[in-house]
């Protein structure tokens, strides 16, 4: 049997279908006494209540509990980062383990979600996969929020944090999915191309009435010669000018403190590659 591997950007689709549910608004009418209608919207940009039930989710039972009663009624259409990995895990033949990793970014609202979904797949998942293999979350990794204007900073970090399980994963056998129906749209298509580079198809799932889309990776890869040429200004070595110029063209170099560097999304790029030779 097949071992898989699911990267999966998140999105807030959860916290905005959980905002229509009547026993929702009921517990956010009580705990804040509020007494106006109730905007989906609004609540998604206020942060006192988002914390609130990010507090309430990871510390009171019942909440948790009220949460995953309303997920477990129908995670498919509660969820749209759910209902594609069900989708997919439906579709795939009988595997042994796959293994999920969330990436999320550190805004209170898809935090929030990231959490959900992740206590839903460790204690709940199974009831809707039938006789499958055991499917663990090996993690959640927070990048800065890309509207916050820290988008440089957020694709460095998506890059090394996917970059890493990828490689260590598929040097131990796994096959690679990515699913993309969640998640900002910066994201998606910076995962869609650090996907293709490690041959990790991509999953889509237009909504919980639509068959799931599996796109098979674009055979791309990194120019050697480049990589070459970069591990050797990582180590501090002179380059000819004429190809400094055509890397800082490609936006790999930039001039810092009267010195060539790297940029340092290509860092994390080749610490990602010398990190997989170790497994």
């Amino acid at each position: 049997m097949s071992k898989i591997f699911v990267a999966i950007t998140c999105g807030i689709s959860l916290l905005q279908n959980l905002l229509n549910s009547d026993v929702f608004k009921d517990y956010l009418r009580r705990k804040f006494n509020i007494n106006e209608e109730l905007c989906p919207s609004h609540i998604i940009r206020n942060n006192v209540l988002l914390d609130s039930i990010y507090r309430d989710f990871m510390v009171n039972e019942d909440f948790a509990k009220m949460i995953m009663g309303l997920l477990r009624e129908d995670p498919e259409r509660c969820c749209a980062e759910l209902n594609s990995l069900i989708k997919l895990l439906r579709t795939l033949d009988d595997f042994e383990i796959c293994r999920v990793y969330l990436y999320s970014s550190n805004t209170r609202s898809c935090s929030v979600c990231s959490q959900m979904i992740c206590k839903f797949i460790v204690d709940y998942l199974r009831e809707f996969l039938g006789k499958k293999g055991n499917v663990e979350v090996k993690g959640i990794l927070t990048i800065p929020d890309i509207l916050s204007g820290r988008y440089s900073e957020a694709l460095q970090k998506l890059a090394e944090g996917f970059l890493r399980e990828a490689y260590r994963h598929v040097k131990k056998g796994y096959d690679l999915y990515t699913i993309i129906t969640g998640g900002f749209k910066i994201e998606i298509a910076y995962i869609t191309v650090l996907s293709f580079l490690v041959r990790s198809k991509i999953v889509y799932c237009p909504g919980p009435d639509s068959d799931i889309v599996i796109l098979p990776p674009v055979p791309i890869d990194l120019d050697q010669n480049i990589l070459r040429i970069c591990e050797r200004i990582a180590k501090g070595e002179a380059i000819d000018r004429d190809v400094v110029d055509v890397l800082k063209r490609y936006g790999l170099v930039c001039q810092k403190n009267g010195k060539i560097v790297l940029e340092k999304w290509v860092s994390k790029l080749l610490e990602a590659r010398r990190w997989s030779s170790t497994y």
